[in-house]
């Protein structure tokens, strides 16, 4: 009769899980770059109605754009200057992303940019 061998209770606790890699990246861009991305980002999530016109909405958009890829990611967004003057600059960090997440945020930026 063989003998199975069975694990140690416990045993999986001392075996490496494997790492998911993570990046980070941060992007500045003005207005008329804005207005593109937010096009595009209703258009992937599919809702047309969506007004991303402040640095919550931005942040709430990129978020839920990017759903299960973000497991332990941050999304941050700033308007410099804070309030509504012209001209403006926006500054989105992606912190402790999947390569994947940053990857779709660079194509959609060049394409805002006209970039291909």
């Amino acid at each position: 009769m063989q003998r199975l061998a069975l694990p140690r209770l416990g045993a999986h606790r001392h075996r490496p899980v494997p790492s998911v890699p993570r990046v980070s990246a941060d992007y500045e861009f003005g207005r008329p770059e804005l207005a593109a991305l937010a096009r595009s980002m209703r258009l992937r999530l599919r809702d047309r109605g969506r007004q991303i016109a402040s640095p919550d909405e931005l942040r709430l958009a990129v978020s839920d754009m990017l759903g299960a890829s973000l497991s332990a990611g941050d999304v941050e967004v700033r308007r410099i200057p804070g309030g509504l003057r012209t001209p403006e600059t926006w500054h989105l960090r992606l912190r402790s992303v999947s390569p994947e997440a940053r990857d779709l945020l660079d194509s959609m930026l060049a394409e805002a940019r006209g970039v291909r």
